[in-house]
């Protein structure tokens, strides 16, 4: 069987990985800054901080606290509000209502949306210029050109950051990267497609035939490329660690801070020793000093020893967020410009066509070849400044020069643990775990009140709070959990939980954005087809019975600091359906004929009595046995068990939210025949690579969300071997999923998202169980807990208005 590699073209800008970019911090009230003006901070705040990985730039951090320093020392292209929404009008403020009170935000940059009759779209930003001008730390004003700057380094070929601004479809961003005119790019990206379809997924290798439409020595020459380790391998490499440093930076602690090593040890594919040296699963071992650290080619190497040159195999049980079709693209990209340079006969691309600019008037122009509601959070990237993370003699336009040399990012590298740029805190140093800050004078909206914030690390979470009540730190975001909530309490001598000065510790919970779900593989809990009514009935009766016992489970581990979900989205965000909406509904509260399984007069044990009734239903019509005598299913059908196992990462001591939840289910199940196994994984990369490979009947896991609820990654059939862990795949799913994609109606992508969540709720693969909170405390003896920015949220924190934050007495 040969697997078809259709729209290669999408695939070859490399891999769709999380992003990194951040909305550049704002507030209110914009004033002209100049340089040098009086210095009137004061004070000193310590914020407790989890372990860095000192990649401090905003081109290369992926970490979430790593980001945190840069963003302190940047400015966004574009602004975003307390809803994640990017602000539009960032010059002369725009507001935004926000929990019934009206917020004016300011920014950077105008944003101008223009949809043209030949689908292309125009994305105009118009940046302060004139007495409206903003600064760097240094006095160096903002302008096009570090803007410009700045978006030709996330699009250079040598650019291997988290930030995908070069996936977007730009006009000539294809073309600019690999250095060829359209028609010879053209043609040598058919030529790469036609040798990458010889792939036989039974050889697991591309097997050569003879072709019009590639020669023998450009077969071999491509397919050296994709197999050797510093190619696809490393690619893969490349994006379990970005994946792991963006979704699991505590985990840096643990791997002498060290992000390859954490990626490896995440993923099963390394140790650390109690000397602190790491053995990777070749057996090759670090000392984790100087340059005795692996490399990504070193974790490319063990990827490919442990599939023996099988990528397709490791791409399936092994990706994050690529998968294989996205590993061999990034190959050939690089290969499609050394294939047809020749053809160029010395010709250059000198510009990404899509790319426009007018230095003097103060607006970009970005051309992209069709919408997306997605290419706008990407415009949010920072403004750099070209003159320290570039060099102003490699400025020259006219030559394709945009501050450094094309395919050559060594002196942007250099500046990584260095931060600088127009944010309100200046970058002063990092050492003995503490990240210092100064305040900025020339910040654009201020001085900042505080002088200086130093960010202090903590390798064990639960230190943070008593070292906070001790003293030592001034704010910190530990787990919320029962000993926090009443560590908080008992020192404030009140029940108490909230953002107050007369308390001790102030305490703010916001909810996280995200969500913790019960996730079924549809190709492993069905009958016959996987979208089959008797498929869909199988793993209704298991979603009903997990969904009675929510609010039990999510009570009884956090209490009031989380809350039961309706729909597999968080709440965070605005596509998010509300109760108040038509069509609402409680997930998994009706019975194979449709009809209510709960009366509002039932008791909990009454309506797990009657979820339990309902699953019998839901199973006798999947086409289960069932023995009226006994009251228990004596056969499954063919194609499905009487035996499935869900698997939780409890850390093998039962430590998980939704483990009671599973227990309880589990014993119903019994009760009627079905063994449902419930298996505590000690190490949560085991649960990932289970999910991943494909060999996960029920897991328990957790989405983080994002500031648009596109949920092409999640859902769309596309990534059945990536990160659909369900294994859905409906074409009416997939049809709403771009459609709402490609619309900047936002009702209409709201209604269109409602759609895509009822489907995945008929399908019965994702169980939406709890939000949870996040808290931030402030010890009220230090900060002036009036200036702290009021209605945080997920996108919203502190930290937006981090220059209005004041200590209450100078150290």
């Amino acid at each position: 069987m040969k697997k078809t590699m259709a729209k290669l073209l999408s695939s070859i800008v490399a891999l769709m990985m999380v992003a990194s970019v951040s909305i550049g911090l704002v507030a209110c009230n914009p004033k002209l800054t100049p340089p040098n003006v009086e210095d009137t901070s004061s004070g000193t705040l310590v914020v407790a901080y989890s372990n860095f990985s000192e990649k401090f730039s905003p081109f290369f951090a992926t970490s979430a606290y790593d980001v945190d320093v840069y963003t302190l020392t940047q400015v966004g292209l574009l602004a975003g509000d307390r809803g994640g929404n990017v602000i539009q009008k960032g010059i002369e403020g725009e507001v935004v209502p926000y929990n019934g009170k009206d917020y004016t935000y300011y920014g950077l940059s105008n944003l101008t949306i223009t949809q043209n009759a030949d689908k292309t779209v125009d994305y105009k930003i118009q940046m302060r210029t004139g007495d409206k001008t903003i600064w760097f730390s240094d006095g160096k004003p903002v302008t096009v050109k570090d803007a410009i700057f700045s978006m030709y380094v996330y699009s250079d070929p040598d650019y291997d950051g988290s930030t995908t601004f070069y996936s977007l479809p730009i006009e000539g961003m294809s073309e600019w990267r690999t250095g060829l005119s359209t028609d010879i790019y053209t043609k040598y990206l058919a030529i790469a497609e036609a040798i990458v379809e010889t792939f036989d997924e039974d050889e697991a290798d591309f097997v050569y035939a003879e072709s019009d439409k590639y020669t023998k020595a450009q077969f071999d020459s491509l397919v050296a490329a994709i197999n050797d380790v510093d190619g696809a391998w490393t690619a893969l490499a490349r994006d379990i660690v970005n994946y792991v440093a963006a979704k699991y930076p505590e985990y840096y602690g643990d791997f002498g801070r060290n992000e390859i090593a954490a990626g490896m040890g995440v993923w099963g594919f390394g140790e650390m020793g109690e000397d602190g040296s790491f053995t990777d699963s070749d057996g090759n071992v670090y000392t984790m000093t100087g340059d005795s650290v692996p490399t990504l080619r070193d974790y490319a190497t063990c990827l490919k020893n442990a599939y023996e040159n099988d990528l397709c195999v490791a791409a399936e049980v092994e990706a994050a967020d690529g998968d294989f079709d996205a590993y061999v693209g990034a190959v050939i990209e690089p290969w499609v410009s050394e294939a047809g340079k020749d053809e160029m006969q010395g010709k250059t691309i000198n510009s990404i066509k899509g790319i426009t600019y007018d230095e003097k008037a103060g607006w970009i122009n970005v051309r992209t070849t069709e919408f997306s509601a997605t290419t706008i959070y990407q415009l949010t990237l920072s403004v750099s400044p070209l003159h320290y993370y570039g060099e102003e003699s490699k400025w020259n336009p006219s030559k394709g020069t945009y501050g450094f040399t094309k395919g050559d990012l060594s002196n942007v590298r250099s500046k990584t643990t260095k931060p600088l740029g127009a944010g309100p805190y200046t970058f002063e140093s990092y050492a003995d775990g503490i990240v210092t800050f100064k305040a900025n004078p020339n910040y654009w909206e201020g001085c900042p009140k505080t002088k200086y914030i130093r960010f202090k690390e903590y390798s064990s979470d639960p230190d943070k709070l008593p070292a906070l009540i001790k003293g030592e730190v001034d704010i910190a975001t530990p787990s919320i959990n029962e000993t926090v909530i009443s560590q908080i309490k008992e020192e404030n001598g009140s029940e108490e939980l909230k953002v107050d000065g007369n308390l001790k510790v102030a305490t703010d919970l916001v909810d996280y954005n995200g969500y913790g779900y019960i996730g079924i593989n549809s190709d492993l809990v069905k009958v016959d087809a996987k979208d089959s009514d008797a498929s869909k009935n199988l793993r209704k009766a298991f979603a009903t019975l997990f969904a009675a016992y929510r609010e039990y489970t999510v009570n009884s581990y956090y209490g009031d600091r989380a809350s039961v979900i309706e729909y597999p989205i968080t709440n965070c965000s605005w596509a998010a359906p509300q109760p108040v909406d038509e069509g609402y509904g409680i997930a998994f509260s009706k019975d194979v004929e449709g009809n209510a399984i709960y009366t509002a007069d039932m008791t909990e044990e009454q309506k797990w009595a009657a979820a339990k009734t309902a699953a019998i239903g839901f199973l006798k019509a999947a086409g289960f046995t069932f023995d009226e005598a006994t009251g228990k299913f004596t056969a499954a059908p063919e194609g499905a068990r009487l035996e499935y196992e869900a698997i939780i990462s409890g850390g093998g001591v039962g430590d998980h939210p939704t483990l009671a939840l599973l227990n309880k289910a589990a014993e119903d199940l019994a009760s009627i025949g079905i063994t449902l196994t419930v298996t505590d994984i000690a190490k949560s990369s085991e649960l990932f690579a289970r999910m991943e490979g494909g060999t996960a009947d029920i897991f328990i896991a957790a989405w983080g969300g994002a500031s648009d609820p596109d949920m092409y990654q999640v859902y769309h059939s596309s990534n059945l071997t990536n990160s659909n862990h369900y294994h859905i795949a409906d074409a009416d799913l997939d049809d709403l999923i771009i459609k709402a994609r490609q619309s900047a109606d936002r009702n209409y992508r709201r209604a269109t998202y409602k759609q895509c969540l009822d489907i995945v709720l008929d399908w019965a693969v994702e169980i939406p169980v709890y939000q949870r909170k996040d808290c931030t405390v402030y010890r009220s003896a230090t900060v002036k807990i009036s200036s702290i920015t009021p209605d945080t949220t997920p996108f919203w924190s502190y930290l937006a208005e981090i220059h209005k934050v004041e200590v209450n007495s100078a150290d």
